[in-house]
C-alpha cells in the first residue's frame, strides 16, 4: 500500500506553454508544406472534369455531324446539358462553351471558374472536331 501511495504522489513534470507553442507552429509549418505541394495534384485531379465534359461535348457533336453534315453551336442541338459550376451553386469546376461551328468544324473550350492555385490564372481546356482535348492555359 505504502508503494502505490508513494507512485500516486510523485510529481510529474509537465510540459510548459512555450514548448506547446513551438511543437503546435512546428506542425503548422509542416501542414502549410504539404498542401503547398500537393496544389498541382489537385489541379490535375479538377482537369479531368474538365477533360471529361469536352469528350462527351465531342461525341454529342460527332453523332450530330453523322446526322446532319454539320457541326452545331448549340447544346440544345446536341443534346448536351452544361453542368452547374461552383459559381452557380452546384458542384463543378469548369464551364464549357462552343466558341466557333461551321459545318466542317467547331471548337469548344472549358474554363475553369475556380483559380485552382490563387495565382490569378485560370485553366482553359479546348477541343475541336479532331477530338483532341488540349490544355491552352495552364493554371
Amino acid at each position: 500500500m505504502k508503494l502505490i501511495n508513494k507512485i500516486l504522489n510523485k510529481k510529474v513534470k509537465g510540459a510548459k506553454l512555450f514548448e506547446i507553442l513551438i511543437v503546435i507552429a512546428l506542425i503548422g509549418i509542416i501542414t502549410g508544406a504539404m498542401v503547398t505541394n500537393l496544389t498541382p495534384t489537385v489541379t490535375k485531379a479538377k482537369a479531368l472534369e474538365a477533360k471529361n465534359q469536352l469528350n462527351q461535348l465531342h461525341q454529342l457533336q460527332q453523332i450530330y455531324h453523322m446526322e446532319y453534315s454539320k457541326y452545331s453551336g448549340d447544346f440544345k442541338d446536341i443534346g448536351y446539358a452544361p453542368l452547374k459550376t461552383v459559381d452557380q451553386g452546384g458542384q463543378h469546376n469548369y464551364s464549357v462553351q462552343i466558341v466557333e461551328s461551321s459545318p466542317g468544324s467547331y471548337k469548344a473550350t472549358a474554363t475553369a471558374v475556380v483559380d485552382f492555385d490563387g495565382d490569378g490564372t485560370r485553366d482553359v481546356w479546348e477541343i475541336d472536331n479532331s477530338g483532341v482535348v488540349q490544355n491552352t492555359v495552364q493554371d
